[in-house]
């Protein structure tokens, strides 16, 4: 779980790097004090507007804060209550969510259960979320990932690498880079694309340490400050011991 209470000096990239720390089923809390409404985040004032500002542009648009509040109306799980823990329906989601536990409260202080059970027989809540299903799919992902990884484990080029792995992508993008190395076909561009925090630079610092064990004597990383590249070169080292 990450709580972040002083707002006003988060930015984009801050943000987005906290979230990167609470695996997944985490709760990440946002704290805002002194806010009779949402359409007062708009136009706060962030710390990082005083670099921006100049003799000739003294005010500056809070355009992350708009688009920050705009994204929760395309996340299913984002929750706002107040002080005492009341919904407050700024999304069609939330008033869904808003309806249905103000639906529960009355029906399980009336004894009711408001579990059901599907046409496969498995558990569902009320508002159609199919619990065992979704454990059920986790342990299929992590039986393919164990699957692969053993299917590798014989090949001295990729199974070690394979295991480090902690997703089923993350061993398809290593191994797709390998051929490209073992194959040593230099006049092809590979490129991987991904949402943050899922595994790019690992995936590129353990293709980096087998192309050096391929025999490769040139690789050259850029970057736009070196903290972008601890990760790359932290998979690489593991992947060379």
């Amino acid at each position: 779980m990450a709580v972040l209470q002083d707002f006003e000096a988060i930015t984009p990239n801050t943000l987005a790097r906290v979230c990167e720390t609470v695996k997944g089923g985490g709760v990440i809390a946002l704290l805002f004090r002194g806010l009779h409404s949402l359409r007062q985040l708009c136009a706060m004032v962030m710390d990082v507007h005083a670099r921006y500002r100049t003799q000739t542009h003294h005010h500056v648009v809070p355009r992350f804060n708009e688009r920050f509040l705009l994204s929760l109306t395309d996340c299913e799980v984002a929750l706002c209550v107040d002080d005492d823990l009341r919904v407050h329906a700024i999304t069609t989601k939330m008033r869904d969510l808003h309806k249905l536990t103000t639906s529960r409260t009355s029906t399980c202080g009336n004894g009711i259960n408001t579990s059901t059970r599907n046409g496969s027989g498995n558990a569902t809540d009320t508002d159609g979320y199919d619990r065992e299903r979704a454990v059920q799919g986790l342990l299929r992902h992590e039986q393919e990932l164990v699957a692969l990884q053993e299917k590798l484990r014989v090949s001295a080029e990729v199974g070690p690498l394979a295991k480090l792995c902690k997703t089923l992508d993350q061993v398809k993008v290593v191994l797709s880079l390998m051929q490209a190395v073992v194959e040593k076909t230099l006049d092809c561009t590979c490129v991987v694309t991904a949402g943050r925090g899922r595994g790019k630079s690992a995936a590129l610092g353990m293709a980096a340490a087998g192309a050096l064990v391929q025999g490769y004597s040139h690789i050259f990383v850029t970057s736009p400050s070196p903290e972008n590249v601890q990760t790359l070169f932290e998979f690489a080292v593991r992947a060379l011991k």
